[in-house]
């Protein structure tokens, strides 16, 4: 059995060197590419099918389908933090931490995109101000988890 501080020097020691940090900052771009497109569909989004002054009554049907899409893909971004760890290599954990990361953000992204398209579907105001109420929760989620030093290196498992 491995020491758990070693393993934990060893990728602290990885990242702090100059691959660890590209590898880093080539996953904080992608991120912020996802979180941008995600923001600026927003804006778009909106201009396009803004609130309307007569409210229609809701039909729930779109709401519906975009709820149930949003939580399934939800809950299939946050299991990948739970599948096993490839190795003790800080090169291969790095890896398999970063496609884990893009795979969690791309399932973050789809339902907001999503929800914005029925959000220039639906009719009622109601409906459109709760789709897009969680588009910006999906938004906030992926800045919260945004890949800093501290949240990659404990993905790696190692400690800050």
């Amino acid at each position: 059995m491995s020491d758990p501080m070693a393993s934990s020097y060893a990728i602290r020691t990885w990242l702090d060197s100059p691959s660890g940090k590209s590898h880093l900052q080539i996953l904080q771009i992608i991120c912020s590419v996802l979180m941008m497109g995600v923001a600026t569909a927003i804006v778009i989004f909106v201009i396009l099918s803004p609130f309307r002054e007569i409210d229609h009554e809701p039909n729930w049907v779109h709401f519906t389908l975009a709820m149930a899409l949003t939580s399934t893909s939800l809950g299939v971004g946050f299991s990948l933090s739970s599948i096993k760890k490839p190795s003790s290599d800080p090169l291969q954990l790095a890896k398999h931490a970063t496609w884990s990361w893009i795979i969690t953000y791309a399932t973050l992204e789809g339902p907001a995109f999503i929800n914005l398209i029925f959000f220039t579907l639906v009719k009622s105001n109601l409906e459109k101000g709760i789709l897009l109420g969680v588009t910006l929760c999906l938004l906030t989620l992926m800045i919260v988890r945004f890949p800093t030093h501290g949240r990659f290196l404990e993905s790696l498992g190692a400690s800050d």
